[in-house]
């Protein structure tokens, strides 16, 4: 593999596309394939096109507003694969490839400080893009802080509602059927409020125990709701009317 980079780089670097691999180097016994302590050396492998260099230099997107999405299981090592992307009037528009040995913030730190060694200094240059939106990963999170200090992350609005559909559906939480719709759908009226007022009043009316039956008849929503409200600049789009580019 590191013979087919070598090629890679060779053969396209006249056109922007370089990439970058770290093997993976199991320097103890014992420790496991996505362990970055112990002795281990994650595989690491960072990917930029020509048709990804060309749309850093020439899409204006790619150094405003960027998804970062992982997919795993494509081989039979299980590598988490990260691909950034961006937006634009033809579509989406692929920007860089990460693959590594797990997904773990200290791996993810690793891959991604590599990702930014291959792409080209356009845009924005070492800052990165102005935001990053994201899943609810922390691992993820935190090393894409960690390599872009100067972005701001928000949260997909897709995957947040995801993640509380399936929480609502989790078992354990012994939510009837019946109430399951009408509680996703308050939710997703904060986070599509037009204003930042409407969003706290549609906050109020979820939380109040008096006046809404849902949070009296399972009050472990609370606690979740209160804790995705302090980070409601992530999620919510009233919090969104006013960026620029």
């Amino acid at each position: 593999l590191e013979g087919v980079v070598e090629e890679y780089n060779n053969n396209n670097a006249d056109q922007g596309g370089c990439a970058y691999i770290q093997r993976y180097h199991n320097k103890a016994n014992g420790s496991t394939w996505d362990n970055p302590n112990n002795g281990v050396q994650p595989l690491v492998l960072a990917v930029c096109t020509p048709l990804m260099a060309r749309a850093h230099r020439l899409v204006r997107q790619a150094g405003e507003l960027v998804y970062c999405d992982a997919t795993a299981s494509l081989d039979k090592y299980n590598s988490p694969t990260f691909i950034i992307s961006t937006s634009s009037s033809a579509g989406g528009i692929p920007l860089g490839v990460v693959i590594t040995s797990g997904e773990s913030e200290l791996i993810l730190e690793e891959a991604f400080s590599f990702l930014k060694k291959v792409l080209p200094q356009n845009g924005r240059g070492e800052k990165g893009p102005q935001l990053f939106i994201t899943d609810d990963s922390s691992a993820e999170r935190s090393a894409i802080r960690a390599t872009w200090p100067d972005s701001t992350l928000l949260l997909c609005v897709f995957h947040y509602l995801q993640s509380w559909w399936s929480w609502l559906w989790d078992s354990k939480q012994c939510i009837h059927k019946d109430d399951k719709q009408p509680i996703i759908d308050l939710v997703k009226k904060m986070v599509f409020a037009g204003t930042e007022s409407e969003l706290q009043m549609q906050y109020l009316h979820l939380t109040d125990t008096s006046a809404n039956s849902y949070t009296t008849k399972y009050p472990q929503i609370l606690p979740r709701l209160q804790q995705f409200w302090e980070r409601r600049t992530e999620w919510a789009l009233s919090y969104r009317l006013d960026v620029t580019f």
